[in-house]
């Protein structure tokens, strides 16, 4: 890939992107006012939960897909289709005993990590979702490997207006405010996103002309190797972050709130501030996929002059952007945080968290780097570090 189709993806995937996480910080600001804080904050555990479980099922699909895919391509006579069976083979190895320990355990799961008795249904939901959203995962970090990235570009979409369209059609016909219910809906309205997912990657890799024949570079054996320290990693990541989102709402109840206003605030924090924070790194996020194949290319083909370019390139407008909306958050912080939730405890948090604006948004872009290069285990000794402090 020439080096301005990289800019030119990214700002087609950040078109994309941007009118996305408008619309999702209108919808959670619509969903905070519909169904309480308390409710959203709830629904944000889960959420994490289902990403953990998610990429312990999946082993790190996409990335690992993305990556490898992208590494065949750059080896002469290689052949990525088969790199990508190897990725749907090592998924299945994974997702179906997951799915299948969170079947059978998902009374206690939800009681410990959901902070309730009621959601053994949705969570039993969630683990027969696991084998087919690996296999989409897969598929996607496949285009993204060949640069095809309006399928991407088009699942984000379609899979944010089903999950959002689908769960605003069941809330408005059942208004009561009952946790078992709104989040059988939620997990409904992901099932409703996979599956469509799934049917569309599917049928576009099927009907793609690029057929290639040569050989693979590496065996399973050698795909199992290369995936399990970066399946490890985003696994050691999903666990950290669910561990720490499951302990915020006990950490403000043993400081003297009652469990729903612990979770009330969760939910403000999770589905209005963290949303604001990450919504000018749209850009940046865009960047990201995008970077991890194509310095995976140019590592591949010892092109280090590329590579060094990229770097330089990334880091220094990532810091100029970064300080400039860190800025804006310090100055019209609490304004915003009015608009989205009508309440003052969101503005503050905006403001009180702006100068880490510029740390979290470099974070991105490196992260990207490093994947990118293979560096999986600073990676996650990185994150390690991040989350014991």
């Amino acid at each position: 890939m020439r080096k301005r189709s990289v800019w030119k993806d990214t700002i087609r995937m950040t078109m994309v992107q941007f009118v996305l996480e408008c619309l999702s910080l209108l919808f959670n600001a619509w969903m905070t006012r519909c169904i309480g804080a308390a409710i959203v904050g709830t629904l944000a555990l889960a959420g994490s939960f289902f990403n953990l479980v998610s990429m312990a099922a999946g082993g790190n699909a996409m990335l690992c897909a993305s990556r490898f895919v992208s590494e065949e391509l750059g080896k002469k006579n290689g052949n990525s289709r088969k790199i990508l069976r190897y990725a749907i083979l090592f998924c299945f190895t994974l997702s179906i005993p997951v799915a299948c320990g969170i079947y059978c355990f998902a009374q206690s799961l939800g009681r410990q990590f959901l902070q309730s008795d009621e959601i053994e249904n949705a969570v039993r939901l969630m683990a027969c979702l696991l084998p087919v959203g690996g296999v989409s995962a897969c598929l996607k970090g496949y285009f993204n490997a060949m640069c095809r990235v309006t399928v991407t570009a088009f699942c984000d979409v379609a899979e944010f207006f089903l999950r959002s369209g689908l769960l605003i059609i069941l809330l408005q016909f059942h208004k009561e405010d009952d946790t078992e219910k709104i989040c059988t809906y939620m997990v409904i309205s992901m099932a409703a996103r996979t599956i469509f997912t799934g049917i569309i990657l599917t049928v576009l890799y099927f009907r793609e002309r690029n057929h290639t024949i040569g050989k693979s570079s590496i065996s399973f054996g050698q795909y199992m190797k290369l995936a399990i320290p970066v399946a490890f990693g985003g696994c050691l990541i999903s666990a950290l972050s669910t561990a720490n989102d499951t302990l915020i709402p006990k950490t403000l109840r043993q400081f003297g709130d009652n469990t729903s206003q612990a979770l009330e605030q969760f939910g403000i924090f999770e589905s209005i501030v963290i949303p604001v924070l990450f919504f000018p790194s749209t850009i940046l996020c865009a960047l990201f996929s995008i970077l991890i194949p194509e310095v995976a290319r140019a590592k591949v083909a010892g092109d280090q002059k590329r590579l060094q370019q990229l770097t330089e390139l990334v880091i220094e407008w990532t810091l100029i952007f970064a300080v400039f909306i860190a800025a804006m958050f310090i100055r019209y912080g609490n304004w915003i945080g009015k608009w989205m939730d009508r309440g003052q405890l969101s503005g503050r948090m905006i403001q009180i968290l702006a100068p880490v604006v510029p740390f979290i948004y470099l974070e991105i872009v490196l992260e990207a780097l490093i994947k990118g290069m293979g560096r999986q285990n600073f990676s996650s000794l990185n994150y390690l570090t991040e989350y014991v402090i």
